[in-house]
């Protein structure tokens, strides 16, 4: 069993998040989301770029084969 974080995790932790947070707070990015939030949409893109998804439906279809295992990559929405 895996006692360690993700490799996607680990690598997320290097990402500026003070600087994005700062540009969807200036931008209203935010404004009235629900449950998709701008983190977890940068969370996703950066998923797609690291593994070469090439499009929207192979983004959703390779995150729903492991939904247990969004929350600890650093995705929280269960939007898909």
């Amino acid at each position: 069993m895996n006692q360690g974080k993700f490799v996607f995790a680990q690598i997320m932790d290097h990402a500026p998040w003070r600087r994005l947070q700062t540009c969807v707070d200036q931008y209203q990015g935010d404004h009235k989301v629900q449950t998709f939030k701008c983190s977890d949409d940068f969370h996703v893109m950066a998923f797609a770029q690291l593994t070469y998804r090439e499009s929207l439906c192979d983004i959703v279809a390779s995150l729903n084969a492991v939904p247990e295992k969004m929350y600890h990559m650093g995705i929280r929405s269960s939007l898909f």
